[in-house]
């Protein structure tokens, strides 16, 4: 999967790997997220979730999503595993599960390749 940017936004670790951040994915599919930690404390209440990513990894942080049907659509259309996204329905909200941490969003890298060509396949 490719995605266009401005390769002039690229950091330099982008760059070098030619691999879209997850900080800039994040970024393209949404406006506004919001840090959502007391998640599991509320697990009870809120972990209906129904994913549209299969995963095993441990999730470190939890982050309500502002996600257009478009973006959402265009993900889960492109198979894209980056990202793993739930819908609660008791918050009537995505989630956003992030399963690294320690490292900025910044350098952790995505299998998402920059392109300056926009074809059908770009998010």
């Amino acid at each position: 999967m490719k995605m266009y940017v401005n390769m002039e936004d690229l950091n330099d670790y982008e760059k070098k790997h030619n691999r879209v951040s997850y900080r800039r994915l994040v970024d393209r599919i949404s406006n506004n997220i919001w840090l959502f930690n007391k998640a599991p404390e509320l697990s009870d209440y809120c972990f209906d979730f129904e994913l549209n990513n299969d995963y095993d990894e441990d999730v470190y942080q939890y982050y309500l999503i502002d996600i257009s049907p478009y973006a959402l659509e265009k993900l889960q259309e492109l198979k894209c595993k980056d990202l793993i996204i739930g819908w609660s329905e008791k918050l009537e909200e995505y989630v956003l599960f992030v399963t690294h941490f320690g490292t900025s969003w910044d350098y952790v890298l995505t299998s998402i390749e920059p392109t300056t060509i926009l074809g059908e396949a770009d998010l």
